[in-house]
């Protein structure tokens, strides 16, 4: 397990040391002087941010300027033979700027980030809005004709036809995209979706008090979060937007882990002078970053809180994470579930029971059919399908027969889940206390997977991780803390 993890963390400084551009103050759109890889150039993407993009030579993708506008040639690379058609869940859309500067539509951008280590074809996806007619019906915005996006790679596609679209890294093959219709509604709820035909790949519903003249609306934390957030609300924001880069203008590719240190120590803070330096965290895996150790004369930033570990072997499901109330919207609330096993665990039958006011146990939700695959994980999401859920890796069929009447209880103490199988034995139960309870913030086990101890999730970093573990990386990639319990 720790050659394992070293091999991952150098994997991360390889990525940061071919990834990084220097930062100097410049305007959207304007060259930068940027130390970038081979067939990339800098560009100003936001206004003072300098950011590595593919070079062009009449437009991405080669071959001439095309009838939608610069930068949208008529053709392009074809995707190598291992780019393959992404399924659900494994693109997400992360960012949406929805009215640009000094109401610049011109400047609209959807953000879209490969959760996997797969390179996934783009060709033929489309992105639209729903409008608020009853029913609703798709207003096309974006059409992908070409490209293909390498593992953890970020693509923000542009309102502009005359801008290229920015990737965080150059991606296997060039994006090719063409803007559609009118400039994104800005007045009420965004309902985005992308799409691959009539296929829902990802969803992103934001409020207009989640974006505004110029700043966007990002999941929080990047990649992974439940909720959406005005972008200078996102722990470590540098700027209203960041197109194709993490919040905190950190790297898809690093999982957002190189960029913007918080104030109180955030990922592994430095110990003082004259001091230690302490622990600084593993980012790819293992425990939470802990904050180093103050030496004299200086502090290592605020250390998270203690944690308990459970008693070793981890038991076969455990109830990770637990968000009882997102501040008014029910569908975000989630239970996030974790197979310690290498053998997939069947839910027919399954019953989630909580707590009502009284403490008596209440149905919350019903299983039909359905499996959770050896070693994953799965953030189920109040009153959504299952296909709205989080998983890693997704089932080879999703659950069916879901009784979807789904929603948490947040003013007991504690709040009590409890998972029985179809004879109505316990599989995992989880008592989360009134302390650790907050709207808006989950409650996460400290250390995560095998942690005794329940806290608020932002003391680890961001407000929840559904799906992930609380420093944003795959439980499937090596973060779970116990050794043998996952890989």
């Amino acid at each position: 397990m720790p050659a394992l993890k070293d091999a991952k963390f150098a994997l991360v400084l390889g990525l940061l040391a071919g990834t990084a551009c220097s930062e100097e103050k410049c305007s959207r759109g304007d060259p930068c002087e940027a130390e970038c890889p081979a067939g990339q150039a800098g560009v100003c993407v936001v206004d003072g941010i300098c950011r590595c993009t593919t070079e062009t030579d009449g437009g991405l993708g080669g071959g001439g300027g095309g009838a939608t506008g610069g930068g949208l040639p008529g053709g392009g690379l074809p995707p190598p033979a291992d780019c393959v058609a992404p399924e659900p869940l494994e693109l997400v859309i992360n960012e949406v700027l929805v009215n640009g500067a000094a109401d610049n539509e011109s400047d609209e951008f959807v953000e879209l980030v490969n959760l996997t280590g797969k390179r996934l074809n783009l060709a033929g996806l489309t992105v639209v809005t729903m409008s608020d007619d009853e029913p609703a019906t798709q207003e096309l915005r974006w059409t992908i004709t070409a490209g293909c996006l390498g593992p953890d790679t970020a693509v923000a596609l542009f309102r502009d036809a005359a801008r290229a679209p920015l990737t965080s890294g150059a991606p296997v093959t060039p994006v090719l995209a063409a803007p559609s219709g009118r400039g994104l509604r800005n007045s009420s709820d965004l309902d985005m979706r992308l799409l691959a035909g009539a296929a829902e790949l990802a969803r992103f519903v934001a409020t207009p008090a989640e974006f505004g003249d110029g700043v966007s609306a990002n999941l929080s934390p990047d990649r992974v979060g439940s909720l959406v957030a005005l972008h200078t609300a996102v722990p470590g924001a540098t700027a209203p937007s960041s197109p194709a880069a993490c919040a905190n203008n950190g790297t898809f590719q690093a999982l957002c882990l190189d960029g913007v240190v918080p104030p109180d120590g955030g990922v592994g803070g430095a110990g003082g002078a004259g001091g230690s330096g302490g622990t600084g965290g593993e980012p790819m895996g293992g425990q939470p970053p802990v904050g180093g150790e103050g030496g004299a004369g200086g502090s290592g930033g605020t250390p998270p809180p203690a944690c308990e570990t459970l008693p070793a072997p981890l038991p076969p499901v455990v109830i990770n994470e637990v968000l009882a109330n997102t501040g008014g919207s029910e569908p975000e609330e989630f239970i996030e579930i974790i197979n310690t096993t290498d053998a997939d665990i069947p839910l027919d039958g399954w019953v989630i029971h909580s707590t009502k006011g009284d403490g008596a146990f209440d149905d919350r939700l019903t299983f039909g059919t359905g499996v959770l695959p050896a070693r994953g994980v799965v953030a189920i999401k109040g009153n959504l399908p299952p296909e709205q859920w989080v998983w890693d890796p997704a089932p080879a069929v999703l659950p069916g027969n879901v009784r979807e009447t789904f929603s948490l209880l947040d003013t007991g103490d504690p709040l009590r889940i409890r998972i029985a199988d179809a004879s109505g034995a316990d599989v995992a139960t989880i008592d989360v206390p009134k302390s650790v309870n907050k709207d808006g913030k989950s409650a996460n086990r400290c250390r995560d997977l095998d942690g005794a101890t329940l806290v608020v999730h932002d003391t680890l970093g961001g407000p929840a991780s559904p799906g992930r573990c609380s420093n944003g990386a795959l439980f499937s990639q090596g973060c779970a803390p116990a050794p043998g319990s996952m890989p």
